[in-house]
C-alpha cells in the first residue's frame, strides 16, 4: 500500500473514532433524557431528593450563613475555655442544650481539651439539626409533583431548585451513558477501519531465473 493510502486510512480512522465520541455522547445525552434517571418508580430517587436539598439550601444562603455564623463564635469562644469551672459557665451563660450523658463525661474528664471536645461535638450535632431543620421545610417530593403538575403556579426560585437538580442528574448519567456508547461505536470504528489485513499480493517466481 502506498505511504498516502497508509495516511489517509489513519486520518480516516481519526475522524471516524472522533464521530464516534460526538455520537456516543449525543447518544448518552439523549439516553439520559429519555430514560428520567431521576425518578424510580415515578418518585424522586434519594440522589434527586438530596440533589434538591442541597439547592434548595443554597437559595436559602443567608439563613445558613447566619446559623453557620452562629456556631462559629460559639466555637471560638469554647475554645478560649481554660478549666471546667469556665466550662460550666460557658454551658450556662450560652443556653447549651447539653444531653445529661455528655455532662457527665465532661465531669470525668482527665483535661480540659477531652471536655472541650464533648461540648464541641455536641455543637456540631445542634448545628446539623437546624441545618436539617430548614431542609424539612423543603418537601421535594411533593415539590417534584407541582413541578409536574402546576409548574406555571410555582414561584420561579422553587423551579430553579427543581430544573437545576434534574440538569444536575441527567448530567451525570449522560457522561455515564455518552462513555459506553463510544465505546462500543469505537469498537465497531477500529474494525470496520483498522481490524482487517488484506494479504500481501502474491509473488510470482520466475521458473526460468
Amino acid at each position: 500500500m502506498a505511504v498516502e493510502g497508509v495516511n489517509n486510512s489513519n486520518n480516516n480512522a481519526g475522524l471516524y473514532a472522533l464521530g464516534a465520541g460526538v455520537l456516543g455522547a449525543g447518544a448518552g445525552a439523549g439516553v439520559a433524557y429519555m430514560t428520567k434517571p431521576f425518578l424510580k418508580d415515578g418518585a424522586p430517587t434519594d440522589s434527586f431528593v438530596k440533589k434538591m436539598s442541597e439547592k434548595f439550601l443554597e437559595n436559602n444562603d443567608t439563613e445558613v450563613k447566619s446559623i453557620r455564623d452562629k456556631y462559629d463564635k460559639l466555637s471560638s469562644s469554647l475554645a478560649e475555655v481554660k478549666d471546667k469551672d469556665c466550662l460550666n459557665r460557658y454551658i450556662k451563660d450560652k443556653k447549651l442544650n447539653i444531653p445529661d450523658e455528655v455532662l457527665k463525661s465532661i465531669k470525668e474528664a482527665t483535661n480540659i481539651e477531652e471536655a472541650r471536645t464533648y461540648v464541641s461535638n455536641c455543637l456540631d450535632v445542634d448545628l446539623e439539626s437546624e441545618l436539617g431543620d430548614i431542609v424539612k421545610k423543603f418537601d421535594a417530593e411533593k415539590t417534584y409533583k407541582n413541578f409536574v403538575n402546576n409548574e406555571n403556579q410555582m414561584d420561579k426560585a422553587t423551579k430553579e431548585i427543581v430544573k437545576k437538580s434534574i440538569k444536575s442528574i441527567q448530567g451525570k448519567y449522560a457522561l455515564i451513558y455518552g462513555s459506553i456508547a463510544a465505546g462500543v461505536l469505537g469498537i465497531g470504528t477500529y474494525l470496520a477501519t483498522m481490524g482487517g489485513k488484506s494479504s500481501a499480493p502474491e509473488q510470482k517466481v520466475d521458473a526460468q531465473a
